[in-house]
C-alpha cells in the first residue's frame, strides 16, 4: 500500500494584496451607501412631494369648481337684482299716481269714451315696500272703443292690473244718447314709496 502524501497548499497573500482588497471592500461599501443614500434622498421624498401635489391638485380642483358655483350664483344674483331695478323702475311713483289718474281719463277720451269721475284708495305704506294704488270708476260708450280702451289699459307700462270689470245697467241718460255699454272698472297698481325728504332747518 502506498503511503497517501497530503500536501497543504498555504496561500500567501501578500500586504498589498490586502491592501486593494480592502480598497475594493470600502469602495462597495461606499458605493451601497450611496444608492441607499440616494435612495432615501430622491426616491422617498419624491413620493411625498407626488402626493402632496396630488392633495394640491385635487384641492385646487375643488376650489375652482367651487368658485364656478359661486361666480354662477353671483351672476344669476345679478341678473336678478337687473330685473328688479328695471321692474322697480317701471312702477310709477306716488307723485306719479295722480298723472296716471289723468293718463286713463286721456285714454278714455282718446276711445270717445265717458268717464264720469274716479274713486281712488292707496293702502297704507310699509316702509321702502311698493304700495298699492287703486282707482275705481265708471266708462260709458260704445262696445268696441271699449274693448281698445281695455286691451291699452292692460298693455300700460305702468303694471295696470283690470281688478274687475262688469256691465252695469245704463241709466235714462246713457240709453237716450245710444251708448251701447257701461262697465264699472276697477284698476290697481304699486307705487314706488316717496323717498324719505330730509328735515328743514
Amino acid at each position: 500500500m502506498l503511503g497517501r502524501v497530503e500536501h497543504v497548499v498555504v496561500l500567501s497573500v501578500t500586504r498589498p494584496a490586502l491592501r486593494s482588497l480592502a480598497l475594493s471592500s470600502t469602495c462597495a461599501l461606499l458605493a451601497l451607501a450611496a444608492l441607499v443614500g440616494a435612495y432615501v434622498e430622491w426616491v422617498i421624498p419624491a413620493d411625498d412631494r407626488l402626493e402632496r401635489a396630488e392633495a394640491a391638485y385635487r384641492k385646487a380642483t375643488v376650489e375652482q369648481e367651487q368658485s364656478r358655483s359661486q361666480r354662477a350664483l353671483f351672476e344669476r344674483a345679478k341678473l336678478a337684482q337687473d330685473q328688479v331695478d328695471t321692474f322697480w323702475r317701471a312702477l310709477p311713483s306716488q307723485e306719479e299716481y295722480a298723472a296716471l289718474a289723468m293718463a286713463i281719463s286721456e285714454l278714455g277720451k282718446a276711445e270717445h269714451l265717458t268717464i264720469p269721475g274716479m274713486n281712488y284708495h292707496l293702502e297704507e305704506s310699509e316702509g321702502r315696500l311698493p304700495v298699492k294704488a287703486s282707482l275705481s270708476f265708471r266708462v260709458i260708450g260704445d262696445y268696441a272703443a271699449m274693448y281698445r280702451f281695455i286691451h291699452r289699459l292692460e298693455a300700460a307700462e305702468s303694471y295696470l292690473v283690470v281688478e274687475s270689470l262688469d256691465a252695469a245697467r245704463a241709466d235714462k241718460a246713457a240709453r237716450a244718447t245710444s251708448y251701447a255699454v257701461v262697465f264699472n272698472v276697477t284698476v290697481a297698481t304699486f307705487l314706488r314709496p316717496s323717498p324719505p325728504r330730509g328735515n328743514m332747518s
